[in-house]
């Protein structure tokens, strides 16, 4: 009796969303990436994750978009083909 079904969620404010100039120059600039998210995963080894992340991406050859979310994979320099962003 504590639960309630809710249906689905929406965000009355996507609409207002405008992506970043240097997001969309990184999208337009090739064929569309493969996304990787890690919303609310906290890694004990962000360094490590990234490290790990930025080689598979380079083995595959693909374009990447990184959402970091609340991990912490930030900072160092990033390869022409990856694109990073918090969210």
């Amino acid at each position: 009796e504590w639960f309630h079904v809710s249906g689905f969620w929406f965000w009355d404010k996507a609409g207002e969303f405008n992506p970043p100039d240097e997001l969309i120059r990184f999208l337009e600039a090739g064929p569309p990436p493969v996304v990787i998210g890690f919303g609310s995963l906290v890694d004990p080894d962000p360094e490590g994750l990234r490290r790990i992340l930025l080689e598979a991406i380079a083995a595959t050859g693909e374009r990447a978009l990184i959402l970091s979310g609340w991990g912490g994979n930030t900072g160092g320099s990033l390869p022409p083909n990856v694109f990073q962003a918090d969210w």
